[in-house]
């Protein structure tokens, strides 16, 4: 009976979160006009839809993981997520100044470099009691995430990231990349790989065909960030928003 229950039970959470997913993707291609409205309330409708799942996530994580260390990171993963997606927000429709549009879309790099390294933390102490010590490798992680988070929010100053051909006011309408930006895309990966890695190697049974899981999303994302580089055509249709993309 308990078995049946809890099968019924993740039928009905995949259910859920599914329809709030296809719910935010319709809201994100209703036609609309800025002038009546109707614009700003599909996209904030979409934005609470995201961050509601992202809460609820984190909520579960709290409740299910015991490794105080792990869930700390975890949690620490979805509020990032949800800060990913409060600045989404306040750029495309509350900030109208370009100062603080750039500096809002550079904050998205925040999240994007700090997760990888958390997901390091936590795939290290999972299986493992709170008094076994991982300083060295935690504190590695984390002073260079810290590092090339600095390198993209002092962007204004070297250009090292994002490179702006045009006068001033800068915007994410047109730019290029810069060496900075491929030192955070290798940081990203890095995180990602090792935490996988690791989890890979504490996995007690790693079925063949389940073992690779994993690497799918990862792979999705990597060609996601190639398309979005290269400006693929149709790339905003299908997966325009880097914060749901990501996130998801």
């Amino acid at each position: 009976m308990n078995e049946k229950t809890e099968k019924i039970k993740k039928i009905r959470n995949l259910l859920l979160a599914g329809g709030c997913i296809i719910t935010a993707i319709i809201c994100r291609h209703l036609p609309a006009n800025r002038e009546s409205g109707w614009l700003a309330f599909f996209q904030l409708t979409r934005a609470y839809l995201y961050i509601t799942l992202y809460c609820v996530w984190g909520i579960s994580l709290q409740r299910r993981i015991v490794n105080r260390t792990a869930r700390r990171c975890l949690c620490g993963i979805a509020s990032l997520m949800v800060f990913w997606f409060v600045i989404r927000t306040l750029k495309y429709n509350v900030f109208y100044e370009p100062v603080l549009r750039r500096y809002s879309w550079y904050g998205y790099y925040v999240p994007l470099l700090a997760i990888p390294s958390l997901s390091v933390i936590a795939a290290l102490k999972m299986r493992e009691s709170e008094n076994q010590k991982r300083r060295q490798w935690t504190g590695i992680f984390l002073v260079i995430t810290v590092g090339v988070i600095l390198l993209v929010m002092t962007n204004d100053l070297h250009q090292l990231v994002f490179r702006f051909p045009a006068e001033k006011p800068w915007t994410d309408d047109e730019y290029l990349y810069g060496p900075g930006f491929v030192l955070c895309v290798a940081w990203i990966a890095i995180g990602f790989l090792t935490m996988l890695g690791i989890l890979i190697a504490k996995c007690r049974n790693p079925g063949k065909k389940k073992i690779w899981l994993p690497f799918v999303p990862l792979g999705l994302f990597f060609i996601w960030c190639i398309a979005n580089i290269f400006r693929v055509p149709h790339l905003k249709i299908i997966a325009g928003d880097m914060a749901a993309a990501c996130c998801l």
